[in-house]
């Protein structure tokens, strides 16, 4: 997939509505995803070793100390490539997109920079 490709489809899932992102979970219709188990339930069980590998990433932390170079599209890449490094039969992005869309300072339990 081309950085274009990959580009659009995570500005498509930015302006995608919780629903639609619980669509592209389950996919059940391509036989990947996780069909019946809700999005935010499959992270809230699965959170933690996320929560590791993304809160420790030096990429994150600089995200985080620096709100000058707050990409959207960016972030969720590089959250999508540390999560890719971990799972199988999950769509990346559409976690990525989540973790982003929930905050990622939430996500880590940390107060939000200003």
């Amino acid at each position: 997939m081309s950085n274009n490709s990959y580009y659009s489809l995570i500005k498509k899932l930015e302006s995608s509505s919780d629903d639609d992102l619980e669509t592209a979970f389950s996919a059940e219709s391509l036989g990947i995803g996780f069909p019946g188990k809700r999005l935010r339930d499959w992270l809230s069980e699965n959170g933690a070793p996320l929560r590791k590998q993304i809160c420790n990433s030096n990429l994150i932390k600089l995200y985080l100390e620096n709100p000058n170079i707050r990409n959207r599209v960016l972030i969720v890449a590089g959250i999508a490539d540390l999560i890719s490094s971990m799972l199988t039969g999950v769509s990346a992005l559409v976690v990525a997109e989540l973790i982003v869309r929930e905050g990622i300072s939430n996500f880590c339990g940390i107060d939000s920079v200003s």
